[in-house]
């Protein structure tokens, strides 16, 4: 699998308790932080310190999935690089900037191609295996809904661990812990529809032993088919899943007992193929795309493959502005 960036959007939801009067995040602020009376600069700066010393001194730990984050590192000599790897932009509810994580857990040893019998270096099992990741935090006080923009890879990913991390940082008395929704922008659903072709169609089923003939010394009393109608060329276009979908549910399966078409079938799930990606959708409703933002062709990248982080950063600022008005009807944020 290549070492491909992506992004993901998550909409975020606080989630207050019954006798919470103001679910917005300036609720929040004002119950997280009572001694700032509330000046909603300092009460955002407050945000973003504690947030900071999180991850300043110590790895957060995901024990579950064997993930760990910290904050990144610096190159305080070259002045025309941050001199910060999170930034804040409290007029604008904006938390931003890069961290390291990575995964730890498992035997390895690192091997040198520049000199092959070079004895390995063993990696401890508690040692991370650390990537540089970028993040967007959007949190305007007026709304309960923010909005978290995350680079990953096509390869790795520290979504889980970060996300879990979020989750306790905002939660405070009189709210639990918020939950996150994966979001994709509509310009971004349109721009893979455009390019993309239908190159599958699934279906899938449980058949019980009794509708079909069969030894009876089978001891299974049921079994899960499933039935894929791949295009061996290009694929079809979006504006034949119709017919396409038609032609493929009037096949027939089973015996001529008890015949069985596709068309009965419960779970029916198209997908997708733009390049050397991929998205599914249910057949039946609106073709929606899976929350995946590839950027190869959207943002510039180092030699590595990573993006360059500037160009990152300005990318997810324009895609925040694009995307408000989606999250937040009519410019109203306390929708």
């Amino acid at each position: 699998m290549a070492h491909e960036p992506k992004l993901e959007v998550y909409k975020i939801y606080l989630n207050p308790t019954r006798t919470t009067k103001d679910n917005s995040f300036q609720g929040f602020l004002e119950k997280k932080f009572p001694d700032v009376n509330f000046d909603k600069k300092k009460a955002y700066q407050s945000l973003f310190q504690e947030l900071l010393s999180a991850i300043d001194l110590d790895y957060v730990l995901n024990e579950t999935n064997k993930k760990g984050l910290r904050i990144d590192d610096v190159d305080t000599t070259d002045p025309a690089k941050p001199s910060k790897s999170i930034n804040i932009k409290s007029s604008k509810h904006i938390i931003h900037g890069t961290i390291k994580g990575g995964r730890y857990g498992q035997n390895r040893s690192i091997g040198y191609t520049k000199n092959p019998g070079k004895k390995k270096t063993k990696i401890s099992t508690t040692d991370i295996v650390l990537d540089t990741f970028y993040f967007l935090l959007y949190t305007p006080l007026g709304s309960n809904k923010g909005i978290l923009i995350i680079q990953s890879y096509t390869d790795d990913q520290i979504n889980d661990v970060f996300i879990d991390w979020l989750r306790s940082a905002f939660r405070t008395e009189g709210f639990f812990k918020p939950s996150f929704d994966h979001y994709c922008p509509s310009k971004i659903q349109q721009e893979f529809k455009k390019t993309s072709a239908i190159k599958e169609l699934k279906f899938t089923n449980d058949i019980l032993i009794s509708d079909i003939d069969t030894d009876e010394s089978i001891r299974t009393e049921s079994f899960s088919i499933s039935v894929t109608i791949r295009s061996n060329e290009d694929g079809e276009k979006i504006s034949n899943l119709s017919s396409f979908t038609n032609m493929a549910k009037k096949l027939i399966f089973g015996n001529k007992r008890n015949p069985l078409t596709l068309e009965e079938f419960k779970r029916q799930v198209g997908t997708l193929y733009n390049g050397s990606h991929q998205s599914s959708f249910e057949l039946g409703g609106e073709i929606e795309i899976k929350p995946t933002i590839f950027l190869k062709d959207k943002v510039e990248l180092q030699t590595d493959g990573s993006p360059k982080w500037a160009s990152l950063e300005t990318f997810c600022l324009e895609l925040l502005e694009e995307i408000k008005s989606e999250v937040y009807p009519e410019n109203n944020e306390i929708s």
